[in-house]
């Protein structure tokens, strides 16, 4: 599964960073997760040279006839297009990597497969979207809200947002769309149209196709797989493009994105990530025993600037600025602040776990 927090940084691919909270961290469950350089914007269209052709057609399963207007778009990238006449479509792939392709036409399932794509290649793809009913719910005119539905979306938004300061100026357009249902004290969330959001902190609006979403309410912890495709908003000026730039390279940093690139370079240490292993219940409560870069384990690909990435059981991830002092391992990890920032806030937290063979992650 993939799982990701949207409105803090678009270069955050599978951003598990929780906020700032005296609460226990948010634990996720992240399976095979493709770490790809999610934000094409000024990284990707800054090159001229396109590393590969992504091209094929969409049909009707049951009919075969072919569809048009099929949104066909590299998941968590700015790359994207729609099918034209006889079904049609052409992506031009600007860097060499492993990608997620998402085909999504309402009153039908989504489509997703994986695909690589290397320097010179020319990809055509066949695919058939599979029709789905439609169900339109009547509208009934209340006059008290629906308490529970909006203690659900709280939740939701929480999880696909997050709660940063850049979260704040994210806006989910279209959340009618979205329903809920609860089994216990798990939270299910479905929705069979795009979702639409925007954030005029980082500068860039989404649409985005849910897969799954589940969550624990007790335990606070759960997965969800979404595919988002990114668009640029345009800056009304220097000065805004400037504010969007700064927030964006803030954002990352601490991000789960900058952590697994950290992993690979062999660094966490130096980039401030500190991380503990063992049973939840005491990682959620500032226990566990330390780990390092070497007890992971990271093997490249050959022919690809991939990585993969396995580590046993639950990991949990504390990240604090310069200025802090990180040291003091084993009394329950506690952390102690220098003087150099009185100030500084405590470190940012999240539990992952591994629930698949490896973690994917591009390096470039």
């Amino acid at each position: 599964t993939r799982t990701s927090s949207f409105c803090k940084h678009p270069r955050e691919k599978n951003a598990l960073s929780s906020p700032r909270t005296d609460t226990p961290a948010p634990v996720l469950m992240i399976g095979i997760v493709f770490l790809l350089t999610l934000y094409g914007g000024s990284e990707l269209n800054a090159q001229s040279v396109t590393a590969g052709i992504v091209q094929g057609s969409v049909t009707n399963l049951e009919t075969g006839e072919p569809l048009e207007h099929v949104n066909v778009y590299l998941s968590y990238t700015t790359i994207g297009t729609s099918t034209g006449h006889g079904g049609h479509f052409s992506l031009s792939v600007l860097r060499a990597g492993a990608y997620e392709i998402v085909f999504s036409l309402l009153g039908f399932l989504p489509h997703e497969e994986r695909i690589e794509v290397h320097r010179g290649d020319s990809l055509t793809l066949s695919v058939s979207l599979i029709p789905t009913l439609i169900e339109t719910e009547p509208v009934d005119i209340i006059s008290t809200p629906d308490i529970e539905w909006e203690k659900s979306l709280a939740l939701f938004t929480r999880a696909i947002m997050g709660r940063s300061n850049f979260s704040r100026e994210c806006v989910l357009h279209n959340p009618e769309v979205i329903s809920f249902e609860s089994r216990g004290d798990t939270l299910i969330a479905r929705s069979s149209h795009l979702l639409r959001l925007e954030n005029r902190a980082l500068g860039y609006r989404l649409h985005l196709v849910m897969g799954e979403f589940t969550w624990n309410t007790a335990r606070n912890y759960g997965h969800f797989v979404v595919y988002p495709y990114f668009e640029d908003l345009s800056a009304a000026d220097s000065e805004q493009a400037q504010r969007w730039a700064s927030n964006r390279e803030r954002a990352y940093r601490g991000s789960i994105r900058h952590f697994f690139r950290s992993l690979i370079d062999r660094n966490t240490a130096e980039q401030f990530f500190n991380m503990y292993s063992g049973p939840l219940i005491k990682l959620e409560n500032g226990q566990g025993h330390r780990v390092t870069d070497g007890d992971f384990q990271t093997e490249p690909y050959e022919t690809l600037p991939l990585f993969n990435v396995q580590f046993p059981g639950y990991i949990r991830i504390e990240f604090g600025e310069a200025g802090m002092d990180l040291s003091g391992g084993d009394d329950a990890h506690r952390r102690k602040y220098g003087l150099v920032r009185p100030s500084a806030p405590p470190p940012r937290i999240s539990v992952i776990r591994m629930t698949g063979s490896a973690v994917i992650v591009d390096s470039s």
